[in-house]
């Protein structure tokens, strides 16, 4: 099954329906979520953007790098003025990838802002990169739009931030998968079933494939993986295979916070030390048993905001990741946990 081939589109009255089922035997379109879910809508949950931070489509590379820096955001929304539309999102990892890809990892080092000042790569305009990963998928919602349709979209595609449009049709803000996992963790009991449920006892085939790097891998390649596998999550391992820690694409904010782009070439732990604490996160790895319960979890992974949590097994190893896409489609296929519309 392709969860991919769902298409968002708008209904009627505006708010965001799905074009085709994401699940099996329809289940996705014939669930109905709780009523304390349809009562929410998506300015509730969303992050708001109270000064428009935008670039045009004609903006280079080099200017875009230098506004999420100044801003301290990881992602924008990049505006055609011959349009006057938005054509999508670019994030830091865009750039990272393009920066790597296009003037080679050795310009990841200790003078990179130096150098990139003049290189060639970035002078080119922004547009050319919408599209080039999951983050510049265009896909809006309303400040009204129930949650319902946010959380029908994430279990059935790989949407990982919608724009959410205010009044006179204004960029208001984003919902996230981590506001998403956060209202998710806030609100487990209503979800019959789910917050007792053991993370073994979920019947569902994870939604990502289980990716791993050695702990000596230089940072860029990491990110390079995660981009060429369409993973947001990739487990680092030692010698024997055994977890040590995992790297996505929430580590690459110290890029924006800090001055890491010359430890991009330095082994993954090294960066990630680094951008946790430039972040306040937590240095000590995160990863669960196949006894925990998918409400700990939950609570586990919105405390440490992140959206996807390696399962191990008695060896140690990771053997599965779980994601906010799996635990959305579990929801789902729990009988208790809605009817048929």
């Amino acid at each position: 099954m392709d969860v991919n081939s769902t298409t968002p589109m708008r209904n009627e009255q505006g708010n965001i329906v799905l074009k085709k089922s994401g699940l099996d035997d329809d289940q996705l379109l014939s669930f109905i979520w709780p009523d304390f879910v349809t009562r929410h809508r998506a300015a509730h949950i969303m992050s708001p953007i109270h000064n428009m931070i935008q670039v045009r489509a004609t903006d280079s590379v080099r200017s875009t790098l230098w506004t999420l820096i100044k801003h301290k955001v990881q992602c924008v929304p990049v505006f055609n003025e011959a349009t006057k539309k938005y054509i999508g999102l670019v994030d830091i990892l865009d750039l990272v990838e393009y920066i790597s890809t296009v003037a080679g990892p050795a310009m990841l080092k200790s003078d990179f802002f130096q150098v990139f000042k003049s290189h060639p790569c970035g002078d080119t305009q922004i547009q050319q990169l919408v599209g080039a990963s999951n983050s510049g998928q265009w896909f809006t919602a309303l400040e009204s739009s129930p949650i319902d349709s946010l959380l029908d979209i994430t279990a059935s595609g790989n949407f990982h931030k919608v724009p959410v449009i205010g009044s006179r049709m204004k960029l208001s803000g984003l919902v996230t998968q981590l506001g998403i996992v956060q209202f998710l963790a806030d609100n487990v009991e209503h979800f019959s079933g789910l917050a007792s449920s053991k993370m073994s006892d979920l019947a569902f085939d994870s939604t990502e494939e289980v990716c791993t790097i050695h702990q000596s891998t230089p940072t860029v390649a990491a990110f390079s993986s995660m981009s060429e596998k369409n993973v947001k999550a990739i487990a680092i391992v030692d010698d024997q295979g055994r977890f040590v820690d995992f790297i996505t694409s929430c580590d690459a904010k110290g890029l924006i916070l800090g001055d890491l782009f010359s430890d991009l070439r330095q082994p993954v732990l090294q960066f990630l030390s680094k951008s946790r604490i430039l972040s306040g996160g937590n240095i000590d790895p995160i990863f669960a048993e196949p006894t925990e319960t998918v409400g700990d979890v939950l609570t586990k992974i919105a405390q440490e905001k992140t959206t996807s949590i390696f399962v191990l097994n008695a060896e140690r190893a990771p053997s599965r990741v779980v994601n906010l896409r799996d635990i959305l489609r579990a929801i789902v296929a729990m009988p208790a946990g809605g009817g048929s519309r």
